[in-house]
């Protein structure tokens, strides 16, 4: 008797250790599936982690474009800024040499003309409206030797002039004035 029952709780535990057995299986089944499951999740992580990486590289990349384009932007602004008080100075160059050649044209005028008394224009840099200005000695004969005036000429010697008023260029004085 005491065999048999030895050998029924015998049977009943080793009963007892293939339940627990079939059940630490399926417990370990369950726990693979879950590692599976956090192995999937940690492979998405590390996959958005290097989206992330990615991105914040071209972030940066964009960043080191836009510093670029801003310092190429500031140095054509210094440029223009550059050009635009060379353009002014040449401006008023340019202004102060109009009214040089104003004042010559005029001169010139006088000098055509023949007048000995001329009324100037008034601009800014020239005298006032009204003021005569007196054409000096060699004025007076730059106009004499344009009109002939005072000066026998062949018929030979008038057909070479003719046509020639007054010289126009710096070498064409000097040859009057020697």
């Amino acid at each position: 008797m005491r065999s048999a029952e030895a050998a029924k709780n015998t049977s009943a535990m080793i009963e007892e250790s293939v339940k627990n057995s079939k059940n630490g299986v399926d417990i370990a089944n369950e726990v693979g599936k879950v590692l599976e499951e956090i192995v999937q999740s940690v492979g998405k992580t590390t996959a958005l982690v290097s989206e992330i990486a990615a991105a914040s590289a071209e972030q940066a990349q964009g960043i080191d474009q836009i510093n670029t384009a801003m310092a190429q932007m500031d140095k054509v602004t210094q440029q223009n800024a550059a050009n635009a008080e060379e353009s002014a100075s040449a401006s008023e160059e340019l202004s102060a040499q109009a009214e040089q050649m104003d004042s010559v044209v005029q001169d010139l005028a006088a000098l055509v003309n023949g007048a000995s008394n001329v009324t100037k224009k008034s601009t800014k840099a020239n005298k006032p409206a009204g003021k005569h200005v007196t054409l000096s000695h060699s004025d007076h004969v730059f106009h004499n030797i344009a009109s002939g005036k005072g000066q026998k000429k062949t018929s030979r010697e008038a057909s070479r002039t003719t046509g020639k008023a007054i010289p126009m260029s710096n070498e064409d004085f000097n040859e009057f004035n020697s």
